[in-house]
């Protein structure tokens, strides 16, 4: 069962999924997911709402915690995974290999941010499951300078990940092996699952917590967001759609009776995963179709506002400079520069908007010259 909890920050999520472990560890296991840097407080914090004995039925782990005690069950945890800075020499072999056939790098530099920048996007890859081969394939319907850099970021990525897999090993993430390793393990099964503090998940981790749902008694996720506010928190409302979807394709439908699922619930009930369910005595019908069928609303609710409140939006188009690196910041979210991601204030001449980058074109690195379109946003109070 998944329960999502929404509210502003400092509205007492956090100390209410403490309160409710408190309640809950003498009849499961608790377990309580945060985001690595945020671990240590967490722990402090369980201690203090659990008392001198909550390491007997709690715990707090990270995503790459929870893949090292599943790996130590696996198998896998003395698998080679390079740290960072094997990542960046593995980074800056692939360059120094491939720099003769890359369009954009011909002399890339071999200073370790930009080492760093590129790792950091292939991660992003990595996380949203984007594979080598497919990364390239689109590009190739791209022209241009753009379509020159995408191309370049292709066969490098490749070049990268071949490394990784070199000589039969996988030095992957302990997160992107936790996602292989999770089912088979049954670490979480049976208990209560909490994961708090993440503004959104990626592509990886929605993986996961797929299947933690079909593992665990139950799983609740707390996001960051308020109810009438949807433009100030549209990412955490997309997140609870998608999270909803999750709910839907892993729910456990009952079998006939006296019949039983195998190994490894035993249950008398099976994971229902479908494109469309009309829906039957026992559980509400769902749809991944865009349109409605069978009376329940198709995925096109998500977007119909989305849709409407951009048509509404005022577009701003500029040229901006921009050097190599800050467009390559541009396009890797993470690195602690302006990003796709990022909200920007624009000065229109009649007054300061925000806005959202919408589409990026003929990027022309000589020159370090840009096309950029924006999207204003409806709320300007800064």
């Amino acid at each position: 069962m998944l329960s999502i909890w929404i509210g502003r920050a400092g509205s007492g999520k956090s100390e209410k999924v403490l309160r409710t472990i408190a309640a809950e560890r003498t009849q499961r296991a608790q377990v309580l997911i945060v985001p690595e840097h945020t671990s240590h407080r967490a722990e402090v914090d369980l201690c203090r709402a659990c008392g001198e004995t909550a390491s007997r039925n709690a715990e707090v782990l990270s995503f790459q915690n929870l893949a090292t005690r599943v790996l130590s069950r696996t198998g896998g945890l003395a698998d080679v995974t390079l740290d960072g800075g094997g990542k960046l020499l593995t980074m800056r072999l692939a360059l120094q290999e491939l720099s003769g056939q890359l369009k954009v790098f011909h002399h890339p530099s071999q200073r370790a941010a930009f080492l760093q920048q590129l790792v950091e996007l292939a991660e992003e890859f990595y996380a949203y499951e984007i594979c080598p081969e497919e990364l390239y394939e689109k590009t190739q319907e791209i022209g241009g300078a753009m379509g020159d850099k995408l191309q370049s970021v292709a066969l490098l990525f490749g070049a990268y990940d071949a490394k990784l897999h070199a000589g039969g090993r996988d030095a992957r993430s302990r997160v992107e092996k936790l996602r292989d390793a999770l089912g088979s393990s049954q670490y979480l099964a049976g208990k209560d699952v909490y994961v708090d503090g993440y503004a959104y998940f990626n592509r990886l981790e929605e993986d996961i917590l797929s299947i933690i749902l079909r593992q665990a008694h139950q799983v609740t996720v707390t996001l960051l967001g308020e109810k009438g506010n949807q433009e100030l928190f549209q990412n955490a409302l997309r997140q609870r759609e998608r999270s909803d979807t999750i709910k839907a394709v892993c729910m456990m439908h009952p079998l006939p009776e006296g019949e039983r699922w195998g190994y490894p619930s035993g249950e008398a009930a099976y994971p229902l995963a479908a494109f469309h369910f009309a829906g039957d005595a026992a559980a509400a019908g769902f749809t991944l179709c865009f349109e409605d069928r069978d009376g329940v609303r198709g995925l096109h609710r998500f977007y119909d506002r989305q849709t409407t409140r951009e048509a509404r939006r005022e577009r701003i188009a500029l040229s901006l400079r921009l050097a190599p690196d800050e467009f390559a910041a541009l396009l890797a979210p993470g690195t602690g520069a302006p990003d796709i991601r990022s909200v920007f204030r624009i000065d229109t001449g009649t007054g300061v908007v925000r806005a959202l980058l919408d589409t990026v074109e003929e990027y022309d690195p000589e020159a370090a010259s840009v096309r950029c379109t924006f999207t204003r946003l409806t709320e300007d109070a800064l």
